[in-house]
């Protein structure tokens, strides 16, 4: 039975993830979604997702992958009535008891669009989310000083 976190682990803890944060170019938003998680030999975890930015996701489950596993993302939007899924490429990052962290590789436009509404509609800050949005292309940071001559 593990032992239970003292007052200065759990300090040092949120700290930690604090500084984590702070490190992302995206925002997470706490987003519960159905989620399937594929290797490419067809093995599927499924599971859901604890929070989710444009940059990657956290995947909730028992079973995990090794880091560094290329995987296939479908999550699942709920209240939709076609049942619509986003498709994502992408690799395992972290690995913890209660599931792993995946970083997004390849968004298909279509999947980007609608990655990003759900994200601004489930953002506590609306105007940084914006702003992260306007700041990228895609999942890639864009030089705002590139000009494409007519």
């Amino acid at each position: 039975m593990p032992k239970p976190k003292g007052k200065e682990e759990k300090k040092t803890e949120v700290k930690e993830k604090s500084q984590r944060q702070d490190l992302r170019e995206f925002t997470r938003c706490n987003i519960c979604l159905k989620a399937e998680v594929r290797l490419a030999n067809g093995i599927l975890l499924e599971g859901e997702t604890e929070n989710v930015s444009m940059k990657g996701l956290w995947f909730r489950t028992e079973r995990t992958f090794p880091k560094d596993t290329p995987v296939r993302i479908h999550l699942y939007l709920s209240g939709t009535q076609d049942k619509e899924s986003l498709d994502i490429r992408g690799s395992v990052v972290r690995i913890e008891s209660d599931g792993m962290g995946i970083c997004f590789e390849e968004i298909d436009s279509d999947s980007v669009e609608h990655l990003q509404r759900l994200l601004m509609y489930n953002a506590i800050e609306i105007d940084k989310m914006h702003q992260e949005f306007e700041e990228h292309l895609g999942l890639k940071k864009h030089n705002k000083s590139m000009t494409i001559d007519p």
